[in-house]
């Protein structure tokens, strides 16, 4: 059932742009690129920024003022 639904013309085929089907491989691809395709982008920003603001936060409680914080991670 899952073949017929996303993939009419077998795994890997594509299908017009016209009518249901054409929707539905439309909706299949978006679908693919945000949730299957680049599931570990939203992980990967978090971390970064998460590790980038623990950076910047160690550099201020050490004494060095926000502009110099700035250089030194825009070095990084």
């Amino acid at each position: 059932m899952t073949q017929i639904l996303f993939f009419p013309q077998g795994a890997g085929g594509t299908v017009s742009n016209t009518g249901v089907w054409g929707f539905l491989d439309h909706l299949n691809v978006i679908f693919s690129a945000l949730f299957v395709y680049v599931r570990g982008l939203p992980m990967f920003a978090t971390l970064l920024g998460f590790g980038v603001g623990i950076i910047a936060l160690n550099l201020l409680r050490k004494g060095i003022s926000l502009r110099g914080a700035r250089r030194i991670l825009a070095r990084r």
